[in-house]
Formats: C-alpha cells, sequence, structure tokens
C-alpha cells in the first residue's frame, strides 16, 4: 500500500521542489501552503509521515504540531520539522524535545543525504520503490527559473556543482563585497556629529500647569532624545553603556539614525543603521561578514558561485543578491534568509566586544541604505535577547552576577519590550514566569548549578529588556 506523506511549508518552490522528490520516491504526497487545514486532514486521510516548516503564516508550525496533538491521537506518526529561519541547536532541540519530531532540519538540506535516510529508517521494508531514478535535489531552486541571465557579455554558466563541505571563514580569500562591504578606515569615531534639529520651544521653557496633550512622561523623552548620544563602553569599569543598554534605549526613544561603533582593541568599526529604534542595517570593516562570506557558511551558495558573483558585480555593478539571483544560485526566501543573517552576525558580533565607543547621529530624512534590504522580521526584544545569549562572555556573567547577584527580582508589568510569536521557546516564557516569586538572583542560579551561564544570561536579557528589576 502506497504510504501518504503530508508537506506543510508556505514556500511554493520548496513546496514542490520537496513533493517532487518524495512522489519520485515513491510516496503519495498532500501539500498544504498553511497549517489552517491541517486537522481537517489528518481526520479525512490516513497519514504515515508528516513534513511541516515551522515559519508559517497565521499560525507557526509548532502551535500546528501542537494543536494536532490535542486534537487527535498523533503519537504515532512520525514528524520531520523544517526551517530556514530559526536555526540552531536550540530549535532542534524544542522540536525534537517538546514537540516530539525526528529531526529538525535546517534549510538548504539535501534531500537524499538528509530526508531520506530518516524515511528508510521510519518505513524499512515498506519503502516504496521509486518510480524514477532522479537524484534529490538541492533546495537552491535552482531549476525553477526559466527566464535569461541578465548579465551582458557572460558566457554561459556551467553546472553548479555539488555543495563542497563549508570551508571556516579563516579559509575564504579577503574579498570586498561592495554590496555591503566600505571601508570604515577613515572614519573618526570623535569626528563632530551635527547637533539635531532644535525644537520650536525649550523644553526647559514648558509651562507644566498649561493644559496640554503633550504628557510628561512625552516630554521627559523629547528632554533625552534631544541630547546628543555618544560615550564609551569598558567591561572593566562596569556594565554601563554596554550594547544592550545602547539599543534598548535608541528603542525607548524611537530614534533613527546611523549609530557608529569602533573597537579599538581589535580595529573594528561599524555603523548600525536606526530604523524607528530598530537596527534595519550594518556596515562593516569584517570581510567574514560580507553578503557572499554568510551565504557560503550557510551552505546556499559554494565558494565558486560567490567568487563569480562578486567579479560580475565589478563589471556591472549590480548588487550581489541580485547577480546570484540572476545566475540562478539561490532562491528568493534563502536570500532574504541570507541578509537577516547577515544582519544579525554583524550585530550578535558587537555583543562580544568588551570595550567601544560609540556615537549616534540623528536623521530626519531617509536613511542612506540599500534600497532593496530586507532587513529583519524579529522583534528589538529577540535581537537583544539572542545578542546577549550569543555574545556575552563569562566576563560579561561574571561582572553582571557580582553586582545583582544578591538582590531580589521583580517583575516590572506593562515593558513596551514584546517578543513576536515564536520569538521564545515554552520553558523561555515559563522560566521568565517564575521570575516573580520574590526570590534572590543568588538562589535561583543555585538551583540550577548545571545551567548557571544560560540563567543569568537570560536574567541579564530580561533585565536590559526592562522586563524585571532588581529590589
Amino acid at each position: 500500500m502506497t504510504k501518504t506523506i503530508l508537506v506543510i511549508d508556505d514556500d511554493d518552490s520548496f513546496r514542490e521542489l520537496l513533493s517532487t522528490f518524495l512522489e519520485d520516491e515513491g510516496f503519495n504526497i498532500i501539500k498544504l501552503s498553511n497549517g489552517e487545514t491541517a486537522n481537517k486532514v489528518f481526520m479525512e486521510n490516513d497519514i504515515d509521515f508528516f513534513i511541516i516548516d515551522v515559519l508559517l503564516p497565521r499560525k507557526n508550525g509548532f502551535k500546528v504540531v501542537e494543536e494536532l496533538k490535542d486534537a487527535m491521537d498523533f503519537v504515532d506518526i512520525p514528524i520531520v520539522m523544517i526551517s530556514g529561519f530559526y536555526k540552531g541547536y536550540k530549535h532542534k532541540q524544542d522540536a525534537i524535545g517538546n514537540f516530539g519530531a525526528l529531526d529538525y532540519l535546517e534549510k538548504p538540506f539535501d534531500f537524499n543525504a538528509d530526508l531520506k535516510p530518516i524515511l528508510i529508517k521510519v518505513f524499512q521494508s515498506e519503502y516504496p520503490t521509486p518510480s524514477s531514478n532522479q537524484e534529490g535535489a538541492l533546495i537552491n531552486d535552482d531549476d525553477l527559473f526559466d527566464s535569461p541571465l541578465d548579465i551582458p557579455n557572460t558566457p554561459p554558466l556551467p553546472n553548479t556543482p555539488p555543495l563542497p563541505n563549508t570551508p571556516s571563514l579563516s579559509d575564504i580569500p579577503s574579498m570586498k563585497d561592495e554590496d555591503d562591504f566600505i571601508d570604515l578606515s577613515d572614519l573618526n569615531i570623535d569626528q563632530e556629529i551635527p547637533d539635531f534639529t532644535p525644537m520650536k520651544k525649550d523644553l526647559n521653557q514648558i509651562d507644566f500647569e498649561e493644559k496640554s496633550e503633550v504628557t510628561t512622561a512625552y516630554i521627559e523623552m523629547l528632554k533625552e532624545s534631544s541630547k546628543k548620544i555618544e560615550g564609551e563602553f569598558n567591561l572593566r569599569i562596569g556594565l554601563e553603556n554596554s550594547l544592550p543598554e545602547l539599543l534598548a534605549k535608541l528603542y525607548k526613544l524611537n530614534l533613527k539614525g546611523e549609530l557608529y561603533i569602533n573597537d579599538e582593541i581589535n580595529n573594528i568599526k561599524k555603523i548600525i543603521y536606526i530604523e524607528n529604534g530598530i537596527p534595519v542595517f550594518i556596515k562593516s570593516t569584517l570581510v567574514s561578514e560580507c553578503l557572499g562570506n554568510i551565504l557560503v557558511k550557510e551552505r546556499f551558495i559554494t565558494t565558486k558561485d560567490r567568487d563569480l558573483s562578486l567579479s560580475l558585480m565589478k563589471k556591472t555593478r549590480k548588487p550581489q543578491g541580485k547577480i546570484l539571483r540572476e545566475m540562478k544560485c539561490i532562491s528568493l526566501e534563502n536570500l532574504k534568509y541570507g541578509l537577516t543573517k547577515q544582519l544579525e552576525t554583524k550585530l550578535f558580533e558587537i555583543f562580544t566586544w568588551k570595550k567601544f565607543n560609540y556615537k549616534f547621529k540623528k536623521i530626519n530624512t531617509k536613511l542612506n541604505i540599500p534600497p532593496t534590504i530586507y532587513g529583519t522580521d524579529y522583534s528589538i526584544s529577540y535581537l537583544i535577547y539572542n545578542g546577549i545569549m550569543e555574545g556575552f562572555s563569562i566576563d560579561f556573567i561574571k561582572k553582571f552576577y557580582k553586582r545583582d547577584g544578591k538582590k531580589r527580582i521583580k517583575h516590572i508589568p506593562n515593558s513596551i519590550f514584546e517578543f513576536k510569536d515564536g520569538e521564545l521557546f515554552d520553558d523561555e516564557l515559563d522560566f521568565y514566569k517564575t521570575l516573580d516569586r520574590n526570590e534572590s538572583f543568588y538562589h535561583i542560579v543555585k538551583r540550577n548549578p548545571s545551567e548557571k551561564e544560560k540563567i543569568v544570561k537570560q536574567i541579564m536579557a530580561f533585565y536590559y529588556l526592562n522586563m524585571i528589576d532588581f529590589t
């Protein structure tokens, strides 16, 4: 009897590629673009295997699986969860540990190498006879675009070779990705940045007895935003002016502008472009953070694709992302993910800095960034939380714990910092809820000695997001 696999993914191109591979293997496939009707499909069909993307419209994959488990006997149906956005061991651990998935595969993956062994292990002697000898394709959507390349004086491109083992960034030659790399060697962090546009009325002269729609809190915010934001962070001195504190301040004030930041120790300079208090684009002097190198590291393109696209960039002056699309090397979804990953990589790397100078330039006009940048769909809370979890070293943890370890923790109601659906795992939310028991920081850590570093980082993150305070 033919085995039936349900595939739920909102990416039409990926869903068709995956379904074609599975059909060629001899499976019957049911395809959905979202999880809204998953329950109905399970009720009306005998599903033998379930593949679901985590990032779905309206209702994420975790929620779909959770609702299915609550609504029906779903225990014995094998699940594989996939995602091109939610990557890392935490998501895999959550999918397997809390949702019963057999595995958690990160896009792009090789159907034959990564998915087929799971299917063979599940179905064993009942594994169907393939309907063709077609090899499983790498998830790059290479065969889905039939328009000719719009690259002048360029010979036909050879077939893309199989992806090699991902090289370390130290093995990648120094190349300047002109789409997002700039030379900041002449940037003087102490340069004079123009004062912000003067207010129509001196805020210190406002008569607070006057009837006005402007609240005291708003006036205080205006006063704060009119000040120059510049200074130095030095971990040896203390945690004041750390990056999460700085980002939280820019978000609270809802500012737009350019944050110049300089690591004098390692001679790294970056400009963080801020829109509505949220980082949307970052320029960096680190070659390893160029788009092409990020895409190689994520295994979206080969080093050969990267080198050819860089060569074409110099000839055509087109952005590298556009050239890679024209070369049929990468899908639009994977390019968007790559750009998001690039922004996070550039930002999270700054969280590791133990000393830096910074200066913020407020801008009232349009930001000077590439018009095709997708930025990030993540909230400022996600960026600060994960920047701390991934970037803060043991030195930050010791400094914070030494300062506040003996204090008690309390919740702060109605924080302006909120996480979007799916940005925090259930165990992280549950941990936050336990922080309102009037316990000391020390006793919370003592209860979980094996997870001390993780717990201190989480408490630090909630503190900088103004979700908890110490008494």
